[in-house]
């Protein structure tokens, strides 16, 4: 099972290319700006240096070579296969009624669109690794009481959390197993018990949780939780519950939405399959609790972890609102979680004071057949739904088709360029990304065929949508006023040419396309706004081109260092570049 799952993971994979979050982690790797700081502060309200650092390492060795990237990919998700394998073994013994719980992790289409991404991938996969893996150390913590397991847990755990703030979320996992199964009595009773027994480890967790907590708070929340935005919370928990993760966990979606602009696909089962889906999960957590003694609690573990998800994304600085909970890759844990809790409500926890109990009587549980067939049906229809999610992911890959865009026409034209460093599509990296969303940001590799935002004569470029690189065009929407009009506009005097615009500028942003004749090459500097250029300007009738911006100006400062006459200027204007129209038939 793990073998045929790895081998559909390395298809997707394979196919697969960076993309939005994946190019965020690249573009800052890709501008040398990786070090101590870098790794030690957070990122866009993430706080993940072992993300970052992985990235700089295949940027170093590889380039934007994509098989490194996948091949790390596949192996983290053997190692999170294993882990599954060895905690549901270890947990409940090497019995055929583990396969269930494992054949629903395998298959579920809800951990696939997080690790075929790069970015999602890096920081989650080790989140399921750190389950199954923390997991099974603490298990071995809980039944010995040994504090060097405790340890383990605790390195295992603080090495997830160097991927992703997320992994915090394992100790809901801790905390229930402890609570739930390794002790009895009430609430306080529970806890009472817990922390006489596993004294050292309690305080071992804790200081390894509120340690990363001062770190993420100081770091990286570079918002503010509570005020940035108000999500209506039912519609976000019937997204991520009832669509995201009910229709998910049985199989589904079935259908995924690839809208432009989006990075990735959303779950758009319909709302018969969800209410289908609910009936499904209703009939089974009946059925289970009927042939089961204890059975119910199992279920809580899946509930912490989906309230932790509805608060995460509720929370989250996104316009999409709850739309945001129909990305599967914001539910990528509860493909372990769920497997977990389906283990534990069916099976006995070894070495737990409490645990599941068999109600004597004949079930569904107790015809073996038709439990294989169930999960069979539900594997298929997972990996069907896995399928189509790859499909798709494949199909519309604008990432790799715009980077192969712009390395066709650099390798096509050698000598250096100028280009004017605008930000990139939207649906490749975010515009909350500033300045890792600027093309001088993304095509760094290429430093050497391309220069940014310096005065160029005659003509400078652009990257279009597309990625390819085109002739820049000057929208004016500022033009000069008051010169001679006797075929030279602004003749030079005593050096100097001062041009009006015919009206005030501010921000940024801006180029300047000028006209002018010189008799001779001449050098020039040039004043505009609060950007200042210098340059040797060609004989005879040319255009120059540079960047100009500042809080507000209305004129345009051009001084010969040469004090040469025969230099004048007979057009000037000032606008917003866009890329010229396709005459190649680029697409």
């Amino acid at each position: 099972m793990i073998a045929a799952q790895l081998l559909f993971r390395a298809w997707a994979l394979y196919g697969s290319w960076f993309r939005f979050d994946d190019a965020n982690f690249m573009s800052v790797v890709l501008d040398d700006r990786v070090d101590l700081s870098t790794l030690a502060h957070g990122y866009a309200g993430h706080l993940t240096p072992g993300a970052f650092g992985v990235s700089w390492l295949n940027v170093k060795i590889a380039g934007l070579s994509w098989s490194l990237p996948a091949s790390e990919l596949l192996v983290l998700q053997a190692i999170g296969d294993l882990g599954a394998l060895v905690f549901l073994a270890s947990a409940f013994g090497l019995r055929p009624g583990i396969l269930a719980p494992l054949a629903l992790f395998l298959s579920t289409a809800l951990a696939l669109p997080a690790m075929i991404s790069w970015g999602p991938g890096i920081t989650q996969a080790p989140l399921i690794a750190v389950i199954f893996w923390g997991g099974w150390c603490h298990l071995h913590y809980l039944r010995t009481r040994r504090l060097r397991w405790a340890v383990v847990t605790m390195t295992i755990t603080a090495a997830g959390l160097l991927f992703g703030e997320k992994t915090l979320l394992v100790f809901w996992l801790y905390a229930f197993l402890a609570l739930a199964y390794f002790a009895s009595g009430d609430s306080i009773a529970r806890l009472r018990h817990v922390f006489r027994s596993y004294r050292s480890g309690v305080v071992l967790y804790g200081i390894v949780a509120v340690a990363y907590l001062v770190w993420y708070v100081e770091a990286a929340l570079n918002y503010d939780p509570g005020s940035s935005t108000r999500q209506p919370l039912l519609p976000l928990i019937g997204n991520l519950v009832g669509i995201s993760w009910a229709t998910g966990v049985v199989g589904g979606p079935f259908r995924w939405v690839f809208q432009p602009g989006q990075s990735a696909g959303t779950a758009s089962p319909g709302q018969l399959f969800m209410l289908a889906a609910l009936a499904v999960l209703a009939i089974v957590g009946l059925e289970i609790s009927r042939r089961r003694l204890r059975s119910k609690r199992a279920w809580l573990l899946v509930a912490l972890f989906l309230a932790s998800d509805v608060l995460l994304i509720s929370s989250a600085r996104s316009l999409m609102g709850p739309a945001l909970a129909l990305f599967s890759r914001y539910v990528t844990e509860m493909a372990a979680v769920s497997a977990i809790a389906l283990a534990l409500a069916c099976l006995p926890l070894r070495g737990a004071v409490e645990t599941v109990e068999v109600i004597p009587g004949d079930g569904f549980l107790e015809r073996p057949a038709r439990i294989t067939a169930a999960i069979a049906v539900v594997a298929a229809l997972g990996t069907f739904s896995s399928t189509t999610y790859a499909r798709d992911w494949h199909d519309h890959d604008l990432t790799k088709l715009w980077f192969d865009h712009v390395r066709g026409d650099i390798v096509a034209h050698p000598s250096q360029r100028t280009l004017i460093d605008t930000a990139v599509p939207s649906w490749m990296i975010w515009g909350a990304a500033y300045p890792d969303n600027m093309v001088r940001s993304v095509l760094h590799q290429w430093s050497k065929h391309i220069a940014f935002d310096r005065i160029t004569q005659d003509e400078v470029d652009i990257v279009a949508g597309d990625g390819h690189i085109r002739p820049a065009l000057i929208t004016p929407v500022r033009h000069d006023v008051g010169g001679a009009d006797r075929g030279c506009s602004f003749p030079e005097r005593g050096g100097r040419i001062i041009v009006p615009l015919d009206g005030p500028v501010l921000g940024y942003g801006w180029w300047v396309k000028v006209s002018y004749y010189s008799a001779t090459a001449t050098p020039l500097t040039v004043q505009a706004g609060s950007l200042h250029h210098e340059t040797v300007v060609d004989p005879g009738l040319h255009s120059l081109y540079f960047p100009a911006s500042g809080e507000r100006f209305s004129t345009l400062d051009f001084t010969s260092i040469a004090n040469a006459s025969g230099f004048c200027i007979t057009d000037v204007q000032l606008g917003k570049p866009e890329a010229a129209p396709d005459t190649n038939g680029k697409s």
